[in-house]
């Protein structure tokens, strides 16, 4: 009689053409396996916007009340209504981290569903 031939399970994966990663996950050779980094920055970005005055009349009544936007509480908002409708004219981002010397960052290992 004939012994049956028992295969170690790396011998079995090496057959079937398959890896394990180390948390025992099954992936083909020719599946890529996803890996996400994620990096952790301080940008600070500055816009301009260049409101025609006739743009700021027509929207706050007056020049005075455009004004009063920049002191008042609910002025905030207000502004960033008028000036999403304009759209910025320029936009400067300093990268902090960068300049600075540098990130965090971390990586993850993300598992096949």
């Amino acid at each position: 009689m004939n012994k049956p031939i028992v295969m170690t399970p790396e011998e079995e994966d090496r057959n079937a053409n398959v890896t394990r990663s180390f948390d025992g996950i099954v992936h083909s050779e020719e599946t890529p396996v996803k890996v996400l980094m994620r990096e952790y920055h301080n940008v600070t970005s500055e816009f301009t916007y260049l409101p025609l005055p006739s743009e700021i009349i027509k929207h706050f009544g007056s020049m005075e009340k455009f004004e009063k936007c920049f002191n008042e509480e609910d002025g905030e908002y207000v502004l960033w209504e008028f000036l999403s409708e304009i759209g910025h004219s320029d936009r400067y981002d300093d990268w902090v981290s960068d300049r600075k010397g540098g990130y965090e960052s971390e990586y993850e290992l993300i598992k096949n569903d």
